[in-house]
């Protein structure tokens, strides 16, 4: 093969064959080669009046090429044997190898991008165009979420929704502000066929098709949720132009005909209505599944440190999250009283956070968390180290004395459950709150004493685990096959 420096009229006649039916913009522009590179004309002025000495990039496939990539290809392109879906085919997979070649990296039209450096009240993500300026709205609804103090991890999911919303617009040809209901149910037929790029976060069953694992019901309604938030936003700040809100919402009737729904305790206070979007993915509500003894037991003898030991034994023990146990400090454990106090922290150097806003106290009778955590203080945390963290990096390397993280609890409970043999898709450290929670319903913990315990807000959170477990329907069941009570 050989390629040509340099284009005639022939060759940008070629190019124009091949270019013509590709994705390939020049700044929101189609890409006329004839108009963008000067040739099919008896000299090259064109692109230098337009455009300068130095011409600019154009995109192809999402990735910003300069526009000697397609002069380099025309005496490829125009010896190419067959028609032009040959040509085609060739174009794509070598302008594919260049920029793999000269290190060109796909860059979607947008994005989300991290913030350098950023302060206190400012959120630390942004969502960029393909200019990499950052989209003003959506910058002033992050902005806003983090000033209420939600989580770092919420608003970045908050902006990782509010991408789709934006890739379906500049797919679509619509701006956010011509997103109307009607297209609102385009986005969920685009929602439910897009396919994912991340990662499983868990060893779970999905959706694969040859585009890769698609969106799960659950994310859908996640995403169609932000997206009505963001328009309600918009609403509220008079940056939307429709009375309404895309994501329509309706009256749930029957939900408010539930008679033992959560209602506040002044009912004459205000007027509360359930409602339901219109648009939402039918989604399964799985069972809660407690950890059996025997797979709790195989766990503790697979860990080798103290500090392993404790961590399990407090979350199985006062089910407390795994960010609570993190986020402990020394002065959060009262040995005399046996008990620990869960207190909501934002100074974790390792991003932990407490869920729940309210702080409160966990017993811990049953007498093996609090020795456990006697043992890992007193026998193994680093003395040298002056932090009031409770749970910390160990060994000896460059580490040492840190905080312990999410990620580090995550890879040492998967290990374990490897070594056991037991590990599976339910099987996280979380499913240790889950088997708490089981066992103090079953043996007789109210709900509304269990919901303090674990520290939810509303006595709803607590209606899963009735389904694992409810004493009432037993004593139906057992009433019902002739079984008397004893």
């Amino acid at each position: 093969m050989s390629l040509a420096l340099g284009v005639g009229n022939r060759d940008a006649a070629a190019l124009g064959r091949v270019m013509s039916p590709l994705p390939c913009r020049w700044f929101g522009e189609p890409l006329i080669p004839s108009d963008a590179f000067g040739v099919g004309s008896s000299s090259h002025s064109t692109s230098s009046a337009r455009f300068g000495p130095c011409p600019p990039l154009f995109r192809f496939d999402g990735c910003w090429l300069p526009p000697f990539f397609p002069m380099l290809l025309v005496g490829v392109f125009s010896r190419v044997p067959g028609g032009p879906c040959d040509e085609v085919i060739w174009t794509i997979r070598l302008i594919q190898r260049l920029c793999t070649l000269c290190g060109v990296r796909r860059v979607p039209a947008v994005r989300v991008v991290k913030v350098p450096d950023a302060v206190a009240g400012q959120p630390q993500v942004r969502l960029v165009d393909a200019a990499g300026e950052p989209v003003a709205e959506v910058g002033e609804f992050l902005q806003l979420l983090t000033v209420r103090a939600y989580s770092t991890n919420t608003v970045r999911a908050y902006a990782y929704d509010l991408l789709k919303l934006y890739l379906f617009c500049e797919e679509h040809g619509i701006a956010a502000g011509e997103f109307t209901p009607a297209r609102a149910v385009e986005f969920l037929e685009w929602l439910r066929l897009v396919s994912s790029s991340r990662r499983t976060q868990r060893l779970e069953l999905g959706v694969v098709t040859g585009e890769g694992r698609l969106l799960s019901p659950k994310t859908c309604n996640r995403v169609l949720a932000a997206v009505s938030s963001f328009y309600e936003f918009l609403i509220v700040s008079e940056q939307y132009a429709g009375r309404d809100n895309p994501i329509v919402k309706n009256v749930d009737q029957a939900a408010a005909r539930v008679p033992d729904r959560y209602r506040p305790p002044l009912m004459n206070a205000r007027r509360q209505q359930p409602v339901r979007r219109v648009l939402r993915v039918k989604t399964v509500e799985p069972v809660p599944r407690p950890m059996p003894n025997d797979v709790y037991r195989a766990l503790l003898d697979e860990l080798r440190t103290r500090r392993d030991l404790a961590l399990l034994e407090v979350m199985w023990e006062g089910g407390l999250r795994p960010g609570e146990v993190l986020g402990l400090q020394l002065e959060d454990i009262s040995y005399g009283q046996r008990r620990v106090t869960v207190r909501k922290r934002d100074d974790h150097p390792r991003g932990v956070r407490q869920k729940s806003r309210r702080d409160r106290v966990v017993d811990l009778w049953e007498g093996r968390a609090l020795a456990a955590l006697n043992a890992y203080v007193m026998r193994e945390r680093p003395s040298d180290v002056d932090t009031p963290w409770v749970f910390l990096v160990g060994g000896r390397g460059t580490r040492r004395g840190e905080p312990l993280g999410y990620d580090a609890l995550v890879r040492m409970f998967a290990r374990a459950a490897q070594r056991a043999g037991v590990r599976d898709a339910w099987l996280t450290p979380h499913s240790l709150r889950h088997t708490h929670a089981t066992r103090m319903f079953e043996g007789g913990m109210r709900e509304l004493t269990l919901m303090t315990r674990l520290g939810h807000a509303t006595p709803d959170s607590m209606k899963v685990y009735t389904r694992v477990s409810d004493p009432e329907v037993v004593k139906d069941y057992r009433r019902a096959i002739g079984e008397r009570d004893t």
